[in-house]
């Protein structure tokens, strides 16, 4: 859609770039990383492995190698779906961000005549709400997915760390440190990058109360209703399963039930 008054609303993709290529660059860190301490664990914990390479020899030097590539695969398609979920959520975040910044400039260089384009400022609005609309039919699934996989190997690994009274080794503990530091890095990069999109779709109703309505027509009227509407009705966002669009309130409530169940195990030490 082309229109005359949010031309300076468009898709910056050298910025769009610049995340995706940081983003995979951390994807690749965490896995080299991975690989490393895989590494390390087969060089200092060789008699352990015998769980990991049953059926086969724990000795033998290819079935080793084979453990540390299927590891360093089993961590990619773990972390790069997260990762092309929060590139995408900033990359919608920002396109939010630049239209409310045109809008809160065009409300104040232009005074009461902004409402003669009101028809095209909420076009766009709604525009980019579509986008997350479709986009949202597919990584509902995708974001329930990774809520539901974190949330319990957060609960059980602090429940391992917690209850199991100094019977876990010291390695143990820094494996069960750093896996609960991934699971709990994993949800909240999502659930912060998905609720700035809620925020920032909403972000546009400060300023169109700064709006003058003198000599404003009823079809002008009628499209700053319609966009009043839009700002104010459902929230406009990533959901989970459809059932809950993730907010800051809803990341309070996500927080506020983690530190519960780790106050409990801690005072019951269950």
């Amino acid at each position: 859609m082309t229109d005359t008054c949010c031309m300076d609303i468009k898709l910056n993709s050298n910025r769009s770039r610049k995340y995706s290529i940081f983003f995979v660059i951390v994807a690749l860190l965490i896995i080299l990383l991975n690989v490393g301490a895989s590494i390390y664990y087969i060089i200092t914990q060789a008699a352990s492995l015998v769980t990991v390479c049953n059926p086969f020899s724990a000795k033998s030097t290819a079935v080793q190698i084979f453990f540390v590539a299927l590891n360093s695969i089993e961590m990619g398609a773990w972390i790069f779906p997260v990762i092309f979920l929060v590139a995408l959520f900033k990359i919608l975040s920002d396109q939010f961000t630049s239209y409310t910044n045109v809008f809160c400039k065009m409300t104040k260089d232009e005074g009461k005549n902004v409402w003669q384009k009101m028809k095209d400022i909420r076009l766009k609005h709604l525009q980019l709400c579509k986008a997350v609309d479709i986009l949202e039919q597919d990584t509902k699934y995708l974001i329930a997915g990774n809520y539901v996989t974190n949330i319990f190997l957060i609960c059980f690994i602090v429940y391992q760390m917690v209850a199991s009274n100094s019977a876990v080794p010291v390695l143990g503990y820094i494996t069960f440190s750093i896996w609960l530091v991934m699971n709990f890095s994993i949800m909240a990069s999502l659930s912060i990058t998905a609720a700035q999109v809620n925020e920032e779709a909403h972000s546009s109703l400060q300023y169109i109360y700064d709006v003058e309505m003198d000599e404003v027509s009823r079809s002008e009227a009628l499209q700053i209703q319609l966009f009043l509407s839009k700002l104010n009705g459902p929230a406009i966002g990533f959901t989970v399963m459809g059932l809950i669009t993730i907010t800051k309130e809803f990341i309070l409530t996500l927080a506020g039930f983690i530190l519960t169940y780790l106050f409990l195990l801690l005072q019951f030490n269950i």
